[in-house]
């Protein structure tokens, strides 16, 4: 049974850029790793896949033993293989090469970028690397000539994605009020659910702290220290929002409450898409491996279901806590592309 460590301490002091790159290097890599392990709810079925522990990116399984096989053997039939992303990923890129060319966010230019990564695609689920219900809701309300920002082109999901994105915003911004309403204002486009939004902008406040060197035992008084500012809570609207990205700090109670082995915290929370069940996940992964940016998004893969999800929001997480330096040589450059993410990302924040 693995210790857990209670110093709760990670490199304080690190520069800025190390951080950012570490953020997104990290949420990619998350996503990397699930594309071929990707929606396994039975773990048995995983490892008898994949074998007893995931560690390295992994091409789609041709003949998955996993209600979601078809899906896999989509993607394998695609030309998807071990170190690519999703089609979330790929949005994600689309989102850095936007503020690595702009100055500062631009949303108009972003979402063209979308428009235009959107042409080729059907709008079906089986198009692209596999496009995910809240994608094909945003293209099916674009192809029906609505514009962005109209209320009807946005989803009723409650994935995800939009987490992910805003967590990028979350790394180059470092005003909580400016991110709360950039994020908010980019959420509103995509999703209808108010709570959804307000749940994907704590998560960037989360980030946004992390890439500020924000000790996490500091968090909880942080994050509650917003309420006094009326730009930020427009946009979270319930106290009870700030609240829960400390419930992952039980982690530093293992006689009082152990998940063992970590990979399990799925099966606590949720193993499904929903925003909600996926974040208490990437929370307690964050406080229980503070230190440790690999076993925490390796935990976060091997507990299956969406793992692609889980393993990018605490990718994102760690990686911004513990900086670029922290993720190992054998999930940087597997990643395709690798070298243009560390271009991209440089870029991104001289821009800032």
């Amino acid at each position: 049974m693995e210790s857990i460590s209670t110093t709760k301490e990670y490199p304080l002091h690190l520069d800025k850029l190390n951080r950012v790159k570490g953020g997104v290097f990290g949420l990619l890599a998350g996503d990397a790793l699930g594309i071929g392990t990707q929606w396994y709810y039975e773990l048995d079925q995983l490892k008898q896949d994949y074998g007893p522990w995931i560690d390295s990116y992994q091409d789609p399984a041709v003949s998955g033993s996993h209600g979601f096989a078809n899906i896999s053997h989509y993607r394998y039939e695609q030309g998807v293989r071990a170190g690519d992303l999703s089609q979330t990923g790929q949005v994600v890129v689309l989102l850095i090469e936007s503020l690595a060319s702009c100055d500062g966010f631009e949303q108009a230019d972003f979402l063209e970028r979308l428009d235009d990564f959107y042409a080729p695609l059907s709008g079906e689920s089986f198009s692209g690397r596999y496009t995910d219900a809240l994608m094909v809701d945003l293209i099916k309300g674009r192809r029906a000539g609505l514009h962005w920002g109209d209320p009807a082109v946005a989803s009723s999901c409650d994935t995800s994605e939009g987490a992910q994105i805003v967590a990028i915003l979350a790394l180059v911004i470092d005003d909580p009020v400016e991110l709360v309403e950039t994020a908010e204002k980019l959420l509103q486009t995509f999703y209808r659910e108010p709570f959804i939004r307000q749940n994907a902008i704590v998560f960037a406040l989360v980030v946004q702290a992390m890439a500020n060197s924000i000790p996490l035992a500091e968090l909880p008084a942080y994050l509650t220290g917003m309420v006094k500012h009326p730009g930020v809570m427009a946009g979270i609207q319930r106290f009870d929002n700030l609240l829960t990205p400390c419930i992952g700090r039980v982690a530093w109670q293992p006689e009082t409450v152990r998940i063992e082995p970590a990979l399990h915290v799925s099966q606590v929370y949720g193993m499904d898409c929903q925003l909600t069940h996926l974040l208490p996940s990437a929370y307690y992964l964050m406080h229980r491996y503070f230190d440790q940016f690999e076993q925490g998004v390796l935990s976060a893969i091997n507990g299956g279901g969406n793992n692609m999800a889980r393993a990018a929001l605490t990718g994102v997480l760690l990686g911004a806590m513990n900086g670029f330096h922290a993720i190992s040589d054998r999930l940087v450059q597997g990643l395709h592309d690798y070298d243009r993410y560390l271009l991209l990302t440089g870029m991104m924040v001289n821009k800032e």
